[in-house]
């Protein structure tokens, strides 16, 4: 999936998995969850009870040399 070599330097990247806190406790996570995305325009169900309904996974490769980040976007099935 995606670009093997950085489009900047050409090393080699490496897959990297993208995760967030849910619960902040002494200022580090203490749940972790993948990345997801969702439309510009999504909206919460239930007067924001419910949360936004994601529309796929995010998944990113970093190079070691440079430090570039790319993402990718994969739509759910």
């Amino acid at each position: 999936m995606g670009h093997t070599e950085c489009p900047d330097c050409g090393a080699a990247l490496q897959a990297i998995k993208l995760t967030d806190a849910t619960e902040r406790w002494l200022d580090e996570g203490s749940l972790r969850v993948d990345q997801k995305y969702s439309a510009e325009d999504a909206k919460s169900g239930f007067g924001g009870i419910t949360g936004i309904h994601p529309e796929g996974n995010l998944y990113g490769r970093l190079c070691p040399k440079c430090g570039r980040i790319l993402l990718y976007a994969v739509p759910m099935n």
